[in-house]
C-alpha cells in the first residue's frame, strides 16, 4: 500500500488541530468505522471534513468536526509513519594505487 505523504501530513494536522472546534457527534462516531471498513482511514477522514460527502451525510456529521477518541484510536494518523530507509548503494572497492617499486641495488664497483 503506497501512503500519500501530503495527504497523511493535511490528516494530521487536521486530527491534532481540529477544524470546526466542536467533537464530531455520537451518530458519526458510530458511522465512522463503517466508512472505514469500507474506505479506508484516509479516505474517511477526509469526507469528514467535506460537507455533503458520504460519511457526513450518513453519520449526520458536522462537516469538520473534530474526530473522537474512538474515532482517533481506529486510524491512529497523528505520527506519519517513516520513510522506509533507503540501501546504501554498493560501491565497489576503490583500486590499490601500485607500491612504488624500490630501486634495484647496484652493485660495488
Amino acid at each position: 500500500m503506497r501512503f500519500d505523504l501530503t495527504a497523511i501530513a493535511a490528516l494530521t494536522s487536521f486530527l491534532i488541530i481540529g477544524t470546526s472546534g466542536a467533537e464530531c457527534e455520537v451518530s458519526c462516531e458510530e458511522e465512522f468505522p463503517k466508512c472505514v471498513n469500507f474506505k479506508g482511514c484516509e479516505s474517511c477522514l477526509e469526507e469528514l471534513q467535506t460537507d455533503g460527502s458520504m460519511l457526513v451525510n450518513r453519520g449526520e456529521c458536522t462537516a469538520g468536526c473534530d474526530p473522537t477518541m474512538t474515532m482517533t484510536d481506529l486510524c491512529p494518523t497523528t505520527t506519519p509513519p517513516p520513510p522506509s530507509p533507503t540501501p546504501p548503494s554498493p560501491t565497489p572497492p576503490s583500486p590499490t594505487p601500485p607500491s612504488p617499486t624500490p630501486p634495484s641495488p647496484t652493485p660495488p664497483s
